[in-house]
């Protein structure tokens, strides 16, 4: 017997000490399972993906990173019915239990306005623990959430309440997550917040202690900056590991105005940086560039290390592709002739690009890129059998995006309308 099960067994028989829970460890229904159906079974997501009743998320992430930020942006998505990182958010009555003092709550709620039915009990405990003392605080905890029909309960941070003592222990983390069960038998979502280890990890295993601690979660999430060298980044990558399909794997979510926005993935925006690093150099070129310019113009102290010349050509093929920048003619370099490249611009082309009025209803086309990034001007829409043709005029239509948590406007498709039709406006 370990040490640590011979200190439960004293515990359990010591006449100081109130047996918590002795009589009700066990619910014994075992089913046959061609009773059990997934209609009965339906989960019930508070936040799609990440936290859902009756199941439990641990949410890790190192001190200072934005924990409970994101945590209060999840209550203001829950209150207002509104999306957190493009994912759905459901109404619902929240506790937390928090090592925070009700003085940062109160800052929290004027900040962000919030008035939902949110319970946060603040630092009640004096003294560390022991097990049976764990397990009534959360039996406590458990009948409270019951009497107010209370659909989550938060533990901000975890290692600042439970009993464990050597978070290494396998056996001392089990025996402390196993009374978690009773919340979730009520249906009650558990999100409990801990800490990566120093030196971080990979495949779910970053959150500090024992691998137990992320075996007994449903749903891992590891939140950490994008960039962990600048502590003023502003993005952030959630990680998840999930025994649900409908968890992301990945994304990457940027705090805008108050509100995280989704990015995509960290490859998705890693990949935009740098076509936006092309832009940046092709827009300062007026006659435009060739390849070889746009490398010999990489400023490696704004941009990051230079490319190839070959990536270069495939960031200037995407480009082409979104319609983003064009070909302007081509430029002696050497002996060679190279193609010259410039941001598309729809002005210099002489088009009309005033917009028509247009009601935002799908019959007319509205498109919706819900919160991506939108990076091209124009896409053009040829119909005459794929030959060269005058372009006499472009309707535009337009869709919505989110910059900087604003919705704007933008022209991203355009159909074009031969000679014959509605006259242009030429420069």
């Amino acid at each position: 017997m370990s040490d640590f099960d011979e200190k439960i067994m004293e515990e359990i028989t010591s006449e100081n000490e109130s047996a918590i829970g002795i009589g009700t460890f066990l619910s014994f229904d075992p089913r046959l399972i061609s009773e059990l159906s997934v209609e009965n079974y339906q989960i019930d997501w508070i936040w799609e993906g990440y936290i859902a009743r009756g199941h439990q998320t641990l949410f890790s992430a190192l001190w200072k990173v934005g924990k409970s930020t994101l945590i209060a942006q999840l209550l203001k998505a829950i209150q207002e019915g509104k999306s957190l990182a493009g994912k759905e958010t459901k109404p619902v009555k929240v506790l937390v239990l928090s090592e925070e003092s009700e003085g940062i709550w109160a800052r929290r709620k004027d900040e962000l306005d919030l008035d939902l039915d949110c319970w946060v009990w603040c630092r009640p405990i004096k003294q560390k623990l022991n097990y049976y003392q764990w397990v009534e605080l959360l039996e406590e905890s458990a009948d409270f959430c019951e009497k107010n029909d209370i659909g989550l309960f938060i533990i901000d941070t975890l290692s600042g309440f439970w009993n464990v003592k050597d978070e290494n222990s396998a056996s001392e983390v089990d025996a402390a997550l196993i009374p978690i069960n009773n919340l979730l038998e009520k249906n009650i979502a558990v999100l409990l917040v801990h800490h990566f280890r120093k030196s971080g990890g990979q495949e779910g295993v970053a959150s500090r202690g024992s691998g137990a601690l992320g075996s007994r979660a449903d749903i891992l999430i590891e939140f950490s900056r994008l960039d962990g060298s600048n502590i003023n980044d502003t993005q952030r990558i959630l990680r998840a590991f999930s025994r649900f399909e409908e968890t992301p794997n990945e994304v990457v979510i940027e705090l805008v105005n108050g509100e995280y926005i989704p990015r995509g993935t960290k490859a998705e925006v890693s990949k935009e940086a740098k076509l936006k690093n092309v832009l940046t150099i092709l827009s300062e070129a007026e006659e435009g560039l060739t390849i070889k310019e746009i490398v010999d113009s990489w400023d490696t102290s704004e941009f990051g290390s230079k490319p190839t010349k070959r990536t270069v050509r495939n960031y200037i093929d995407d480009l082409l592709t979104d319609g983003r920048v064009e070909e302007a003619g081509e430029r002696l370099i050497g002996k060679t002739k190279a193609v010259v490249y410039k941001v598309f611009s729809v002005e210099e082309k002489g088009y009309d690009v005033s917009p028509p009025s247009i009601e935002k209803t799908s019959e007319n086309g509205v498109l919706k890129n819900e919160g991506k990034p939108v990076g091209q001007n124009g896409h053009f829409e040829a119909k005459n059998g794929g030959k060269e043709s005058d372009i006499s005029y472009i309707d535009f239509t337009r869709s919505e995006t989110r910059d900087e948590g604003k919705d704007v406007e933008i022209f991203d498709k355009a159909k074009e309308i031969f000679a014959g039709d509605t006259p242009t406006s030429k420069a």
